[in-house]
């Protein structure tokens, strides 16, 4: 039995081995075909934030924005402060943002990839109605995922910088581009996360920890509880980013209680 059991172990430390190897093998490839070839469309989609406050940019992400074309007006010192360049403080800084961009290229194009063989891993000892919730829940958690960086990069983004790189004409501007990267890829993430919120609170909901009519009884609390996350989790100190975060996670908690509702629903009720 023991030896039996030792045997299973090692066989399940195998296959993960594989699927580690030939994960990893998959992603370095996919990291130097975008090093060397994907490196100027991720950073065309990148600086489109920025570009939105140059009225004549040729970045079709950015200048077909609707949002950005309506509340450009708002804004004229955009059209002095474009078209944004941007610096480095060192030679190498130039291969770190290169490099950096092609890991994240990597990521996207092999994430359906490394998905599979982590689900082939962890799906064979998962019970059936595990495997069930996980298939039932994990597409709607992606598709919050995706509306949530959606949301941070044709709303929130290119409206934080048509606000802060134009608040004041008299200072330059010097964006440093890896600096300006990271703080791009934070943002998506952080809004890509918290777009999970009504989905964390339906789970909530539906394993019985707290009902939706409490969740609505506390809606005043839960919009100061907002406000004081954006205040952490936004990189930049100044209230304008953070209540582009705040205002969102507020709207998402709305629809956390409409889908406990429908979670309570399908409870099973004691006799």
């Amino acid at each position: 039995m023991a030896e039996g059991a030792l045997m299973t172990v090692l066989e399940h430390l195998g296959e993960l081995r594989r699927r580690i190897l030939r994960s990893a093998l998959v992603f370095l490839i996919a990291l130097v075909l975008c090093f060397h070839f994907a490196y100027d469309p991720i950073l065309y989609i990148m600086v489109a934030p920025v570009e939105a406050l140059n009225p004549d940019t040729t970045n079709v992400l950015a200048g077909y924005n609707p949002l950005v074309h309506r509340l450009r007006p708002y804004f004229p010192i955009a059209a002095s402060v474009a078209p944004v360049k941007f610096y480095v403080q060192t030679p190498m800084e130039k291969f770190i943002v290169q490099f950096y961009l092609a890991l994240l290229g990597a990521l996207v194009f092999t994430s359906p990839y490394l998905f599979y063989e982590a689900w082939a891993f962890v799906g064979a000892g998962l019970l059936r109605r595990e495997k069930f919730l996980v298939l039932r829940y994990l597409p709607f958690s992606l598709v919050l995922f995706v509306a949530g960086m959606l949301f941070a990069y044709f709303v929130a983004l290119p409206i934080a910088m048509l606000y802060l790189l134009t608040l004041d004409p008299r200072i330059g501007l010097m964006l440093m581009i890896v600096p300006y990267v990271k703080f791009i890829v934070t943002i998506l993430a952080i809004f890509g996360l918290l777009f999970q919120l009504p989905l964390v609170m339906m789970a909530l909901a539906r394993l019985g920890m707290v009902t939706a009519k409490t969740m609505a009884h506390y809606w005043r609390h839960a919009i100061v509880v907002n406000f004081i996350l954006a205040a952490l989790l936004t990189p930049s100190p100044e209230p304008f980013s953070q209540c582009l975060l705040a205002i969102p996670m507020c709207g998402l908690y709305g629809l956390g209680i409409l889908l406990s509702k429908l979670a309570e629903k399908r409870l099973p009720r004691d006799a």
